[in-house]
């Protein structure tokens, strides 16, 4: 037992050395997100041999914070998720988003504009029940947003699903074009809000 507990640590550390390189050559060049989901899966590697690796621990809760709560570079229009909310027991998941306008002209958003789509593609809008009863405070509702300003607002789901796992939160504005912020490929439940 303390033969196989000593090769489990440096199969570990092993994986958690290789999945810090990538993280840091991601860091270099940040439009290469390839690294920052291969980074991902050699840090689960290395959890899985050692679940109590305080360093894979920190590592892994970065690299899913970079991959879920950043902003889109270089896009003109762009939402970042701040907060996630789930229900377990009715399935609802709310999502804190902040939606950025840094083009030239006026952009009217709506939270009916937004999807979200799970592991298996299949779609969610609004759910409007829940919008309308009053149990979620600071709804995202029609709006115009002025070049160079943001604003905050929920967007609210009902997946039907205790431990959903999901892909991305779409945008998809009046002439058709489309914005995707995509989560990792984990239940919702084990992701970590930095804030």
């Amino acid at each position: 037992k303390k033969i196989l507990n000593k090769l489990n640590g440096v199969l570990s550390e092993k994986f958690f050395q290789k999945s810090k390189k990538l993280f840091f050559l991601w860091y270099e060049n940040k439009r290469n997100k390839k690294l920052l989901t291969e980074s991902l899966k050699l840090i689960e590697t290395s959890l899985i041999f050692n679940g109590e690796n305080s360093n894979a621990k920190d590592l892994s809760n970065n690299i899913l914070e970079k991959l879920l709560f950043e902003s889109t570079k270089g896009q003109k229009i762009s939402f970042r998720i701040v907060k996630i909310f789930h229900n377990t027991q009715t399935g609802i998941s709310a999502f804190k988003i902040r939606f950025y306008n840094d083009s030239s002209q006026d952009i009217v958003i709506s939270h009916e504009e937004f999807t979200l789509y799970d592991d298996n593609d299949k779609m969610y809008k609004l759910e409007k029940a829940s919008a309308t009863s009053g149990n979620y405070v600071g709804l995202l509702s029609r709006k115009k947003i002025s070049p160079s300003r943001f604003i905050n607002g929920l967007v609210v789901f009902n997946t039907g699903k205790k431990n959903p796992i999901l892909s991305s939160l779409v945008w998809r504005n009046a002439n058709g074009r489309s914005y995707e912020k995509e989560f990792p490929n984990k239940k919702i439940l084990k992701i970590i809000n930095p804030e």
